[in-house]
């Protein structure tokens, strides 16, 4: 036993043999070693290059902080007249007061309480601490070829809920938790992250689809997020359950960032029910629109307001009803096109509907729309008989 700088050995074994060595073959080398005190010491010596076992890990040396209880082994050779070579290198560590820097996706771990352990195959951390003011329980694992995943839960947190308004741009309030899954790759920015949010505590407010959600109605929802060079390039699998928006489906998107495409099933949401929905990005701020369902509801786009304010949007939907105005609705299919200072026109083969009465069936309807005014002219039949409407 014995003593260094900030760290006791409480044990220390070093076997080394054969020391009659004649015909000058390597020596074995077995060192097993007990110690505790403070974690920087134990780093620099992970960090040293004979060691290496900090490489590609996103840890310094320099950057760790803590008090330490660890037990490491090793095994090597010493050739005669050559330097010692280590193999089969192991450490065991539990850790407090944690405090490690530098980490992936530029985090830093305050009040850690960590169990560490090393091999050959694999670096394995568990424990729990405070990301950026956000406590997590989680686990990470780094395998030798350098692939890595980072499992972590986090209770509903209101840090977290500023944390993903800021990264989002959505307005929301009270708190978010959930359980997230990194994979990828060390040394690279190229990952995949899987996403369960409980939003249960969360008030979440989107004007564009005119949709709000209070905190205390149940929401969950979930997504496997795909990342490349550092970028999102899309989000599949997503599931989303919260109040009166339900809804699944993926999206990807342009290197800008910008939506490129995205396809959804079952939408529910204010005003609309919608079996499919195909949303393409086709110019700088021209988007197309495919749907298809029961309920649309058209006010938004005919108004230019909410999502699809200053777009020019081509749209193509198939309802049972999509709803105008006030107790007016269509039914049926509407092709149509709208501008960015949100002049339209569209065309309707379907019904034109007063409440529940159809006013003209069987029609073909044509309709201009926007700030200039909003003019209608159709071809169809009232009472049996065919008429025009205007």
């Amino acid at each position: 036993n014995g003593e260094m700088p900030s760290l006791n050995l409480t044990k220390a074994t070093v076997r080394y043999g054969p020391l009659y060595n004649p015909e000058k073959h390597p020596r074995d080398v077995d060192i097993s070693l007990s110690m505790s005190g403070a974690l920087t010491p134990i780093m620099k010596i992970l960090d040293h290059p004979r060691i290496n076992k900090l490489k590609g890990s996103g840890l310094s040396a320099q950057s760790s902080t803590g008090t330490v209880e660890a037990t490491y082994s090793a095994t090597g050779q010493l050739p005669d007249g050559g330097r010692l070579t280590l193999s089969d290198i192991n450490a065991d560590a539990t850790i407090s007061d944690a405090v490690i820097d530098d980490l992936p996706l530029a985090q830093k771990l305050e009040q850690g309480a960590l169990v560490v352990s090393f091999d050959d195959e694999a670096l394995i951390i568990s424990g729990s601490g405070i990301f950026s003011k956000i406590y997590s329980d989680f686990s990470y694992e780094r395998k030798s070829d350098g692939a890595f995943e980072l499992n972590a839960k986090i209770p509903a947190n209101a840090d977290f809920a500023t944390k993903i308004s800021n990264l989002s741009g959505v307005m929301l309030e009270g708190s978010i938790g959930g359980r997230f899954s990194l994979t990828g790759q060390a040394g690279t920015s190229n990952y995949s992250l899987l996403a369960r949010t409980d939003i249960t505590q969360a008030g979440i407010n989107i004007d564009a689809l005119n949709w709000a959600k209070l905190p205390g109605e149940s929401g969950q929802a979930s997504g496997i997020l795909t990342f490349k060079d550092g970028k999102l390039l899309g989000i599949e699998a997503i599931e989303v359950t919260a109040g009166s928006l339900l809804g699944k489906g993926r999206v990807t998107f342009q290197p800008d960032g910008q939506l490129s495409l995205g396809y959804f099933e079952n939408v529910t949401l204010p005003g609309n029910e919608l079996k499919t929905v195909l949303v393409e990005k086709t110019g700088k701020t021209a988007m197309k629109l495919t749907a298809e369902g029961s309920l649309f509801n058209l006010v938004p786009l005919r108004r230019n307001e909410g999502a699809s304010k200053g777009l020019a949007l081509d749209f193509d939907i198939t309802a049972s009803r999509i709803v105008v105005g006030p107790r007016i609705s269509l039914t049926g299919n509407l092709k149509g096109s709208t501008q960015v200072n949100g002049d339209g026109q569209a065309t309707l083969l379907g019904s034109l509907l007063y409440g529940q009465k159809p006013i003209l069936s069987e029609g073909t309807i044509k309709a201009r729309f926007g700030p200039s005014g909003e003019f209608l002219e159709g071809v169809g039949l009232i009472g049996g008989g065919e008429a025009k409407l205007s």
